[in-house]
């Protein structure tokens, strides 16, 4: 089902003030006692109410901080942003979009409404949002609690499952998880979003794995192996395919490096996908749920796998791959070309042609049904190797 309603997060999501907000941040703090750098600031504090970065702050520098800190330092934000703030690249385009189409949407951030007004003011944006602002001021907790965004989808109307989030944060798409909304991820900051990658990794390399239900602990290696090959890309970029990353001077590729301590034991891509989810699971579904960055991969999913969702979650990126000429397709001839991960893990699929074949009918569209008839005959497996990556140029 389709979400009733889009909610915006400000800073970052809406308008361009990370840059220049976390410079003024960083000198104010530092003056404050707690010496962080521009770079500190951004990890620490991004998405965080400003009484919540007060906080943090009097715990760094030891001491109490003036009770108006926070105003002070939300006064001098507004006044500097209010100087010079740029909307995010295509965004107007996208809210006129919504608009046009009668869509409801909204913007909920941890800034004040003052702030809103100066930055959504100087980027040309207020006019199309400005009577649909929350902000972090109108709950008892701002992010990560899922408060304002609660406040924010009953205000409009609309019930939390039925809203989706667009955030840039992590305390921001923690609470719209906590709120239980879709939440998507804006990545438009490269350096805070490399931060809250290594963040994300850490955090599923420290849960308790072995504790946890079936799905749960299949969902969370699934996401692990997806972000460190993400992880991978983005440290080694630019490269054309992932296989020019290697683990060794004979590598092919770069599966067989350690990566990831998790309970006391160093790991690699390989160890997560082909001993611990193809050898514990048993499902050749785990094929749609790992991604290698190539454009012959399945689907790298919008969201993480969640254990709740995930045999729903992985029938569909199942049917994603097979219906789509990446997993099978009829060739003029009249016979099948497939994907190489049909043959490279036949054992996983019958051992068999024929159980390949009756795996792909299972989660086959009625069109793509029609090429797996009885006598289909897979003549040929391809993969595209090439990294999955957004073209430039003049043909973008």
């Amino acid at each position: 089902m389709p979400p009733s309603l889009v909610i915006f997060d400000c800073d970052g999501v809406l308008v361009d003030t990370e840059h220049v907000a976390n410079q003024l941040l960083s000198r104010l703090v530092t003056e404050a006692g707690a010496p962080l750098s521009y770079e500190e600031c951004r990890k620490r504090f991004l998405g965080k109410s400003m009484k919540t970065v007060q906080a943090e702050v009097e715990e760094l520098a030891g001491r109490t901080l003036p009770e108006d800190w926070h105003m002070m330092v939300r006064t001098e934000s507004i006044k500097v942003l209010g100087e010079g703030t740029e909307a995010v690249p295509h965004v107007e385009a996208q809210i006129h979009w919504l608009r046009d189409r009668g869509h409801a949407y909204c913007v909920a951030s941890s800034g004040q409404i003052a702030k809103m007004h100066a930055t959504l003011g100087c980027s040309g944006l207020l006019p199309l949002v400005e009577d649909v602002l929350f902000s972090a001021d109108m709950v008892a907790r701002g992010k990560p609690a899922p408060d304002l965004f609660l406040h924010a989808a009953s205000s409009m109307g609309h019930a939390p499952e039925r809203c989706v989030v667009i955030e840039d944060s992590r305390p921001g798409v923690e609470a719209g998880f906590a709120a239980g909304m879709r939440v998507l991820g804006y990545t438009g900051d490269p350096l805070s979003d490399r931060a809250a990658l290594a963040d994300y990794i850490d955090g599923l390399a420290d849960l308790p794995l072995s504790d946890l239900p079936a799905d749960d602990q299949f969902a969370a290696w699934a996401n692990l192996y997806n972000a460190l090959t993400v992880q991978l890309i983005v440290d080694n970029y630019p490269v054309a395919s992932i296989r020019d990353i290697k683990s060794g001077l004979l590598s092919f590729g770069p599966w067989g490096r350690k990566l990831v301590e998790v309970e006391s034991e160093m790991l690699t891509l390989d160890n997560i996908e082909h001993d611990i989810l193809r050898e514990r699971y048993d499902d050749p579904r785990v094929h749609y749920a790992v991604n290698c960055a190539s454009m012959g991969c399945p689907n790298l999913q919008l969201e993480a796998w969640r254990g709740e969702t995930l045999d729903d979650a992985l029938n569909q990126a199942a049917r994603d791959y097979i219906n789509h000429p990446r997993g099978v397709s009829l060739r003029s001839d009249g016979k099948l070309e497939a994907s190489n991960i049909f043959e490279w893990y036949k054992e996983d699929f019958g051992n068999s042609e024929a159980g390949v074949l009756e795996h792909m009918r299972k989660y086959a569209s009625p069109e793509t049904a029609a090429i797996l008839k009885e006598d289909a005959d897979i003549r040929k497996y391809v993969y595209d190797w090439d990294l999955n990556e957004v073209a430039t140029g003049a043909d973008e």
